[in-house]
């Protein structure tokens, strides 16, 4: 195709986290509109390489010309990557403000595409002048997926969770409101699929004990807990058959469970805060409460990304009550929820491909 332009990618597109799904999803849009090349610069040393490769990758050289770089790393890693004024930066935060030593940075880049309303809130009231455009990840699946038996029960309602274990992602908020709200005879379980950022196990369900103690209840609902590593296709397992998938995060830049559970008709249940009410509400997913936002707290594990002080902003604090209300109207209701969860799925399915998010790109 005449007139194509030579993009470079640079992210961590061979990992297994976010960050790497995200950069392959940016991969499948990109190429649908540029020739693109990648440098697969990994930063999060618990993020496994071994995601599959995209298909016809072609890797990026530095004694080619490219006519831009899309950077998809975090803002603190920017200082690294040489000259910034033919760079876009793929800026996904997770609070109302933006350190003044990242805005610095950002400012340098040609212009920031942020995944979300919020986001670029975030940049604006932070002090990032250069253009923003919206440009979501891209969310799409396998059809011909086969789920791994015996890893979800069938015979129990599941709410299921995944992600890392740390304070943003409001795990504290979510057993809480579980233990409060069920009962052992009740025919429900709640699955978590975490890992430590910190990277110690012992420390994490150490933690998940001490919350748990501080729930008085004499009979307890099911949880299950999984630590070790899943495989791909158990991972894709929990989204597609869990009875129900379950955020209680304090603020997401954009937040990929949510989005593949809901994409394969999983009814969702996420906070109405940060990125979601940019594409989930009433009428396809179960919202939660977020009547207040509460100082960045718990995040020094991943310096120098957060920071503390008066530029490390605030984040939502999910209302533990809402929580507990949407979990029980999903149980109780379970045909009204498998309604939403199909609607979701229409929707995430037709906005979220690497055909509709190509259109949003200027590059």
């Amino acid at each position: 195709m005449p007139n194509r332009r030579r993009i470079g990618l640079k992210g961590p597109i061979l990992d297994r986290s976010g960050y790497g799904e995200a950069t392959r999803g940016l991969y499948k849009a990109l190429r649908l509109i540029a020739d693109v090349e990648v440098d697969p610069i990994g930063f999060q040393p618990w993020a496994t390489v071994g995601a599959p490769v995209p298909n016809d990758m072609v890797m990026a050289s530095p004694d080619k010309h490219y006519d831009k770089w899309l950077v998809n790393l975090p803002p603190h890693k920017l200082a690294d990557k040489g000259p910034l004024k033919k760079t876009v930066v793929h800026l996904a935060w997770e609070s109302t403000l933006i350190p003044k030593r990242h805005v610095e940075l950002i400012n340098k880049v040609a212009s920031v595409w942020v995944p979300c309303h919020w986001v670029r809130q975030s940049c604006w009231k932070s002090g990032v002048t250069r253009p923003i455009g919206i440009v979501p990840h891209v969310v799409e699946i396998d059809d011909s997926f086969c789920p791994v038996e015996g890893l979800v029960s069938k015979d129990t309602f599941v709410f299921a969770s995944i992600s890392q274990f740390s304070r943003r992602k409001g795990f504290d908020i979510l057993l809480k409101a579980y233990l409060q709200e069920f009962r052992g005879y009740e025919n429900v379980e709640l699955l978590i699929k975490t890992f430590p950022v910190s990277g110690k196990d012992r420390e994490m369900i150490e933690k998940f004990r001490q919350i748990k103690a501080s729930v008085p209840n004499s009979d307890p609902p099911k949880i299950k807990l999984i630590t070790q590593f899943l495989s791909e296709e158990e991972i894709e397992t929990v989204y597609a058959t869990a009875g129900c998938y379950i955020s209680t995060s304090r603020a997401e830049g954009f937040g990929f469970g949510p989005f593949r559970a809901a994409a394969r008709g999983t009814p969702v249940i996420v906070p109405d805060y940060s990125s979601f009410p940019d594409f989930f509400s009433a009428n396809n997913a179960y919202m939660i409460e977020v009547p207040e936002e509460v100082p960045i707290e718990g995040m020094g594990v991943i310096q120098p990304l957060y920071t503390c002080g008066s530029d490390a902003g605030r984040w939502g604090e999910p209302s533990i009550e809402s929580v507990r209300e949407k979990m029980r109207e999903v149980y109780t209701h379970q045909a009204s929820a498998a309604i939403k969860g199909r609607r979701a799925a229409s929707y995430i399915r037709s906005h979220l491909s690497a055909e509709a998010v190509s259109k949003k790109m200027i590059i």
